[in-house]
């Protein structure tokens, strides 16, 4: 079955519309401060082995402790689904061109037609949950955008965590599975949420695939091992599934206005990039590393069009749960090659998440609370230098990020060929610079 033949019962009726480069300007807005509680969630990969004590996985779904999920899904039970549904199981039909553009949002609202059935697997705070947070903007989850977005319905959601699908029925009022297989059978919604553990992820993109769900929202990472990430990727670029990866800066407003600003090129040439990162005390650094910097690492190459590649490491071991450990690379893209440095550190009590920006004529900072642009001016402190002087510039109220994100994998199901703004391609290179640092639970 071709992609397009899965999703027309949603696509543009009128069809050939003119596609604008903006999304929906969004209500609300949600909190990208990171670092979610680690719950326990329900996995199965029979590729994969248990990183916890090494036992190949078979059809039952394994504790693993220390590997807790880190987006949220519901306590590990029972089977969850069939090692079969792989990406193998995914449509064949491939090869069509993604647009990059984003439809205006006055066009969404005039033809968007029946509203978009969506279904979410993993229940825990990313899911939902921290949409009670009363400090966050919102909506600040999947199912807080999905209720807010005009074009969405939300059909059910899954775990096979009892408790967490009772909190889930009682606080959305749907439908809740124990088997997200059975969901999928009964319900075929136009997008699933994938909120789960990453070593997850790619047996429930190929799952979608085998049920022909037009559009996946894959939580970050995209995968914890590189071949499950080239797995996911292969199921986006095949089109057996439109797979969009929850990396929501590139959604945030603020973000847009960023990559803008170094793209006009007004503070001149870039000439080094410095990203600092902190959760907090306590984590080993490793683990926030996969869990954190996947949105460090791909606002990076969302801001500069580049790839990320790794040099050298040194300062405290990543197995470490206090300390700095400095990582250094570099920023290529066709015609410019940049150098930057990145500060993972544990043990601070607080977030730090910032990117600066040196350039010829002038410094951009962003990051969480963060929006600073800085330009050259004669200095007032020695004759003949120049020094930087803050623009006054800076961003206030909602950024969108999670409004947007939702809002893009609706103009997905509506159009087939589109790219999202933030694609399975995208998570897989971010898995790449990760996994040439150091792989994912491998210390022994």
């Amino acid at each position: 079955m071709e992609k397009t033949e899965k999703t027309d019962r949603y696509a543009d009726k009128a069809g050939g519309e003119a596609r604008g480069k903006t999304l929906m300007e969004p209500s609300e807005t949600a909190d990208r401060a990171g670092g979610e509680a680690r719950g326990k969630t329900l996995m199965e990969q029979p590729e994969a082995a248990d990183r916890a004590g090494g036992e190949a996985r078979g059809q039952t779904l394994i504790e693993q402790p220390e590997t807790a999920d880190r987006a949220g899904g519901g306590a590990r039970g029972k089977t969850l689904i069939e090692p079969s549904e792989t990406a193998e199981a995914a449509d064949t039909a491939g090869g069509e061109a993604r647009g990059m553009t984003l439809m205006e949002p006055s066009e969404t609202a005039e033809t968007a037609g029946e509203k978009i059935p969506v279904a979410v697997v993993g229940l825990g705070r990313i899911a939902g949950l921290l949409e009670d947070d009363l400090l966050r903007e919102k909506p600040c989850t999947h199912t807080g955008a999905v209720t807010a977005n005009e074009h969405c319905v939300l059909a059910a959601g899954s775990d096979t965590d009892e408790s967490r699908r009772g909190l889930f029925a009682e606080r959305w009022g749907c439908p809740v599975y124990a088997d997200a297989d059975a969901m999928l059978r009964d319900l075929r919604p136009g997008i699933l949420i994938i909120a789960t553990h990453p070593d997850s992820h790619a047996a429930y993109c190929a799952l979608a695939a085998s049920r022909g769900v037009p559009v996946a929202v894959c939580e970050k990472p995209l995968a914890d091992t590189l071949k499950d990430a080239r797995r996911i990727a292969d199921i986006h670029r095949r089109g057996a599934v439109t797979i969009l990866t929850n990396h929501e800066r590139r959604y945030a407003e603020d973000y847009v206005r960023a990559k803008a600003l170094l793209g006009e090129e007004r503070l001149g040439r870039l000439l080094r990039v410095r990203a600092v990162l902190s959760m907090g005390a306590g984590r080993r650094l490793l683990d926030v590393f996969w869990h954190d910097a996947t949105h460090l690492a791909d606002a990076l190459m969302f801001l500069t069009d580049a790839r990320l590649k790794h040099e050298r490491i040194w300062g405290a071991s990543l197995k470490a749960r206090e300390g700095t450990t400095l990582l250094a690379g570099r920023l290529e893209s066709p015609g410019r090659t940049v150098p930057f440095t990145l500060e993972l550190e544990a043990g601070p009590d607080h977030l730090v998440f910032e990117l600066e920006f040196s350039a010829e004529k002038g410094r951009l900072r962003i990051g969480n609370g963060v929006f600073e642009v800085w330009e050259s001016a004669p200095s007032p402190y020695a004759k003949g230098f120049r020094s930087l002087r803050r623009t006054g510039e800076t961003f206030e109220g909602p950024t969108g990020y999670f409004a947007n994100m939702i809002q893009d994998a609706v103009l997905c199901v509506r159009d087939p060929a589109r790219e999202p703004r933030s694609s399975a391609l995208d998570g897989l290179a971010v898995i790449e610079y990760l996994h040439s640092v150091k792989p994912w639970g491998r210390f022994v």
